[in-house]
């Protein structure tokens, strides 16, 4: 009967370690820990054609305006997208990230630094209102 126990109880505490890993591991996959984190998602999102990534580091209220098969037509035409962050600034639930951004389409480069909008939503960081 000792045996027993001591299995079930070992069971328990293998299933409550995998779900606290598990936890930990979906914590850091889908949240964004600062703006610049949600920004470097959104960008990898882009450059990896990923749109469910994109999606969960953009705001709800912009989400309602994508098509995602027209956000598809455009992530098809990148054939390059490099970024760096230059700067944040954050203000209590909103920041502005500066980040240069260079996107090669049609073998022509453009370079800019635009001032990428983030918000916290529901406690996460999100691209909200990128131009």
């Amino acid at each position: 009967m000792g045996l027993i126990i001591g299995l079930v109880a070992a069971a328990v505490v293998v299933l409550l370690l995998a779900c606290g890993i598990g936890t930990v591991v979906l914590i850091r996959t889908l949240g964004s820990g600062s703006p610049e984190d949600v920004v470097n998602d959104y960008f990898s999102a882009y450059r990896d054609a990923d749109f469910d990534k994109a999606m969960a580091a953009t705001c709800a209220i912009d989400r309602e305006n994508i098509d995602e098969n027209e956000w598809r037509q455009e992530v098809g035409d990148i054939e390059q997208l490099e970024w760096d962050v230059v700067s944040v600034d954050e203000n209590g639930d909103e920041a502005t990230v500066r980040t240069r951004v260079s996107v090669t389409f049609q073998g022509q480069t453009d370079t800019q630094t635009l001032p990428v909008p983030v918000v916290k939503e529901d406690g996460d960081w999100k691209v909200c209102g990128i131009e």
